[in-house]
């Protein structure tokens, strides 16, 4: 194809920090590397629910971008939406075998586009397989994607949900203190997605998800975080941190917490790489007292929000004088193992093929439930069950301490 057919685009830090990862990763770029399996009932409308997903990831151009270095510069290289179209149309693989996870370990180089179309007939369902780099989309996007095959399929219309500009924004933009976004995906003082990779073996990807009550008050969370002088997010994250800490017998822990990094309502609507992972460290020297490794965290989360792009102060808790954008908001998607009914009458349903990385998963949203206690969902793979009872116990154990001081 010629260089007339390309769009270039300087990458944002946020495909910059993950495109790096992908390069310097030891398994070929493999654990930077995702899939979405859509699953349709068998009397679906194949040819067009094909032609509709086509249409769809065609328009999404950034999902197809090649990568090359230019002046030093890490440079995104975007095919024209007639190539991809053409492309996706001549070389839709058929499923020959392989199982999920050979879907996304691609043997790719991350220069190279990463977007790949795959079908399979299961005996019961018809199932198209789209795989991409993840450091092309985030979760948002996943949800937006698959909301617009649906409105292609039924109404032969989709949004717009590529915008070259939103993308050029993430670098360019400064931070507006005044601007806070309206949005479902942000939740009051909340802990979204928080993920801590959790060195095991990799033989079981497969994920289990749990709802626990931590029997904690979200009335009591707050007095007790403004007595110490730090928010509800500082102190619940801390707990997670020091308990982590403790069961793995580790003084440094680094959770990677994603955040949305989503500046305007026309980027909430956008297809890209708009959120990032923050590595928060905290390093909890021996001996160090139970209070002060709560200030260590405070202190390392005050480091990483710094990379924020939104102020998020309208969703602390009200009180405190000193407002820290300490609250991380990210999502996967949110359609992830929901069956969607279809106006045909027919449904899709929709699963994530998670790449390698094993991690656990905490999800804490304060005062959801009706006797005001902090519910959390914890999702945590099959090799890492082990650990869940220990945590949720010595969350509990240190609030109580806490509490009674």
């Amino acid at each position: 194809m010629s260089e007339a057919n390309y769009t270039y685009l300087d990458a944002p830090f946020t495909v910059r920090d993950k495109w790096t990862g992908a390069v310097l990763d030891s398994e070929n770029g493999n654990s930077y590397y995702a899939g979405v399996k859509l699953k349709f009932s068998s009397q679906i409308n194949l040819e067009k629910m094909r032609s509709a997903i086509i249409a769809v990831l065609s328009h999404v151009r950034i999902l197809s971008s090649s990568m090359k270095i230019e002046d030093d510069k890490l440079v995104m290289c975007l095919p024209s939406e007639s190539y991809i179209k053409e492309r996706l149309l001549n070389e839709l693989v058929l499923a020959n075998g392989g199982t999920d996870q050979d879907f996304v370990t691609p043997n790719l180089s991350p220069f190279q586009n990463g977007l790949k179309l795959k079908y399979e007939w299961d005996g019961e369902e018809h199932c198209f397989f789209i795989g991409f780099w993840t450091f092309t989309c985030d979760g948002l996007s996943i949800d937006l994607i698959i909301n617009a095959i649906i409105d292609c399929y039924e109404k032969g219309k989709f949004a717009i949900l590529y915008d070259k500009n939103s993308l050029l924004n993430i670098e360019k933009r400064s931070k507006d203190p005044n601007f806070v976004i309206e949005s479902e995906y942000f939740e009051k003082a909340s802990l979204n997605n928080c993920f801590t990779s959790i060195k095991n073996d990799l033989d079981s990807r497969k994920s289990k998800t749990i709802i626990i009550d931590f029997e904690i008050l979200e009335d009591e969370l707050r007095g007790v975080a403004r007595r110490l002088g730090v928010t509800d997010f500082t102190l619940i994250f801390s707990l997670f941190q020091i308990s982590i800490s403790e069961i793995c017998e580790l003084p440094t822990v680094i959770t990677g917490v994603p955040f949305a990094n989503r500046y305007s309502l026309t980027e909430l609507n956008t297809v890209g790489p708009f959120a990032n992972t923050i590595p928060v460290l905290t390093f909890y020297p021996e001996k160090t007292k139970f209070i002060d490794k709560i200030f260590i965290t405070q202190e390392a989360l005050l480091d990483s929000s710094q990379r924020q792009m939104l102020d998020y102060s309208k969703y602390l808790p009200k009180g405190h004088k000193k407002l820290y954008n300490q609250i991380f908001n990210s999502w996967n998607a949110k359609l992830e193992n929901k069956t969607i009914n279809l106006s045909d009458g027919n449904y899709l349903s929709v699963e994530l093929i998670h790449n390698g990385t094993v991690r656990s998963e905490l999800d804490i949203t304060i005062g959801t439930s009706s006797s005001g206690n902090i519910l959390g969902k914890f999702g945590f793979y099959c090799k890492n069950s082990e650990i869940v009872d220990f945590l949720i116990e010595s969350i509990k154990q240190k609030f109580k301490i806490l509490k009674e001081e």
